[in-house]
């Protein structure tokens, strides 16, 4: 299933507008031979395509493509939103924009009061609305772009923990590795999975440990060198900090 509006052949405008749900209102049932691009500000969408359940919630926008079966099964939350119908080809892998995605609605709010204002103006061209169009899918495709390397970065991040977790890592070091700011890889990698690096890598030394200890009979000091803890105390501190006790007294509690 081809993932991407293409941008090789240029989508053609047909109409927008605002559109807000009452509460428990749902989806309409229908197959329309249009695409719908839906761009969610607040609630969440619901509807299903073909059969497959879609969630859009706020801060998120969808393209629903054409003649796909789209019903209302269960109810909306009270989503507010824009939508652009228009026609366009799918293409995968890119160029183009994925057919869900993320955008700010302060980037774009501007955009489209722009297009909603043309829509309703008695002296509108059709090269004007097409123009702030083009510029709306541009914002979502640059958006996204960014997302996708910041989730590609963060990806890569994560291999070279899970690879190198034994080893001394810091941020220095990645830094140097990847050609990237301190700042850019924390948030980047926070963005993908919730916690620092450093955060992560704690926890990998911290799990592969806690096997250890179970599984083998090598001494503290053997398992903390092994999991990347050069400094035994720093790896007593944290064992007792996460487990209110020592690695002894847990693996005794654990072998029980």
């Amino acid at each position: 299933m081809n993932k991407y509006l293409s941008f090789d052949t240029l989508p053609e405008y047909i109409n927008s507008s605002f559109r807000y749900f009452y509460p428990d209102e749902k989806h309409i049932t229908r197959t329309i031979n249009e695409d719908v691009l839906l761009m969610v500000f607040s609630g969440i969408l619901r509807f299903s395509e073909n059969n497959v359940p879609v969630e859009v919630s706020a801060g998120q926008y969808y393209i629903q493509k054409a003649n796909l079966f789209q019903e209302g099964v269960a109810p909306s939350s009270s989503p507010k939103y824009y939508y652009i119908h228009f026609n366009g080809d799918f293409t995968d892998p890119t160029p183009g924009i994925a057919i869900k995605g993320t955008f700010s609605f302060n980037d774009t709010k501007e955009l489209l009061f722009k297009l909603d204002s043309l829509i309703k103006s008695k002296t509108k061209t059709r090269l004007e609305i097409t123009s702030v169009f083009y510029e709306i899918l541009q914002k979502l495709k640059e958006t996204n772009t960014i997302e996708e390397k910041e989730a590609s970065l963060a990806k890569t991040i994560e291999n070279i923990l899970a690879e190198k977790y034994s080893e001394p890592l810091s941020l220095s070091l990645l830094e140097e590795k990847l050609n990237y700011s301190k700042d850019y890889i924390i948030r980047s990698f926070k963005k993908s999975y919730g916690i620092t690096p450093h955060q992560y890598i704690s926890e990998l030394r911290m799990n592969h440990a806690r096997q250890l200890l179970l599984s083998t009979n090598r001494t503290v000091q053997l398992i903390a060198e092994e999991c990347g803890y050069n400094d035994l105390s720093a790896f007593y501190r944290l064992f007792n900090k996460l487990h209110d006790c020592s690695p002894k007294e847990w693996k005794a509690k654990s072998v029980l």
